[in-house]
Parts: structure tokens; C-alpha cells; sequence
């Protein structure tokens, strides 16, 4: 069985520094997006504050890693060019997403992940290949990915990859950060 896009699961550290910048901005129980703070947006307004510099720093180096692996010879100029944290509590369900306006790599990590808080569902950007003359050739394809959120774990793609969180009907915070890198070859 296959998938047509690459995606990546990573763990890093949870630093509670930014779980306490997310509370001294909201209160528990309500949804709230950092890139939304006081109607603008802000996406790398967090970059002023050492818990996000660290927090970009290490997701750097991971970045860096996974694009190795897909061609070991190559250097490559990342540069940061979203940053924001989501904050829910509620179960509405997100569209179905990709972030093209953020080119190259998307990805998120998650500091609070209760038990049912939402998968991630990642779908393949090439949905149509079970219909037509090449459906018997693609049918190992999977049409979508899940994973489901732990404290300090991550997924990385390609920001044109179709994505969506699943309702959070924990009753509790689910609380992630989301990223977008250029890549510069």
C-alpha cells in the first residue's frame, strides 16, 4: 500500500513556556488561533519570544533530516514563513485544507492532545485515482492518512498536501502549533 505524498512524524519536547503564552492569552475551554490575536495577523509576532525561536531552531533541524532523506546530496536554505498556535476545545471540524500560501513544508505539533481531541487527517493530493482506465494500477493507493495527536509529537508535509482536524469531543483543550518553511535550494 502507498501514499503520494510525503508526510512525516517527529517528536520533540513540549516547552510549557508556550502552553502559559497560549493561557495568558485565552482562557481553557475556548478556541482561539495566534494568528488572529487582536484581528491581525501575527504569525511571526511569536518570534519575538525565546520559547518560539526555540521552537523554530529545533523543527529546523528536523525539516533538514526528513528532506535529507529524499536527496542526500542537496543543501538547502530554509526560512520560516508561518508560525501560530491553536487552542481548541470545541467539536466543530475543520475544512478540508492545504496550505499553498505557504510554501513548501506545513506541518504541526502538538503540546496538549488529550485522548479524542481529533485526528489529523491527511488526504492524498491525488484523490481521483480510483475512477478511469488507471484505477486498477492505483488501487493500493490510500486516499487518506490519520494520526492522532500526542504531547510532543509532530507531522510534517508538503504544504500543497490536502489536510483536516477531526472534532476534538475530548471536553478538553487540544492545544498545537502550526508551521510553514520555504525551501531554497
Amino acid at each position: 500500500m502507498s501514499f503520494t505524498s510525503p508526510v512525516w512524524e517527529y517528536t520533540l519536547p513540549v516547552d510549557q513556556r508556550i502552553i502559559d503564552f497560549t493561557y495568558s492569552h485565552t482562557e481553557p475551554g475556548t478556541n482561539w488561533i495566534s494568528n488572529a490575536i487582536d484581528g491581525k495577523r501575527r504569525h511571526l509576532e511569536l518570534m519575538k519570544y525565546e520559547c518560539f525561536q526555540e521552537f523554530a531552531k529545533n523543527i529546523e533541524s528536523v525539516i533538514r533530516k526528513k528532506l535529507f532523506l529524499l536527496q542526500p546530496v542537496k543543501e538547502y536554505e530554509l526560512s520560516l514563513t508561518a508560525l501560530w498556535l491553536n487552542l481548541n476545545w470545541g467539536a466543530d471540524v475543520s475544512i478540508q485544507r492545504s496550505h499553498i500560501h505557504y510554501p513548501h513544508i506545513a506541518g504541526s505539533f502538538y503540546l496538549l492532545a488529550p485522548e479524542n481531541c481529533g485526528d489529523l487527517m491527511i488526504h492524498n493530493p491525488h484523490q481521483d485515482t480510483s475512477t478511469g482506465p488507471w484505477s486498477n494500477t492505483f488501487k493500493s493507493m490510500h486516499t487518506s492518512k490519520f494520526y492522532t495527536p500526542k504531547p510532543g509529537g509532530g507531522v510534517i508535509f508538503p504544504s500543497w498536501t490536502p489536510h483536516q482536524v477531526l472534532s476534538n469531543t475530548s471536553g478538553m483543550d487540544r492545544l498545537s502549533m502550526s508551521f510553514g518553511f520555504k525551501i531554497e535550494e
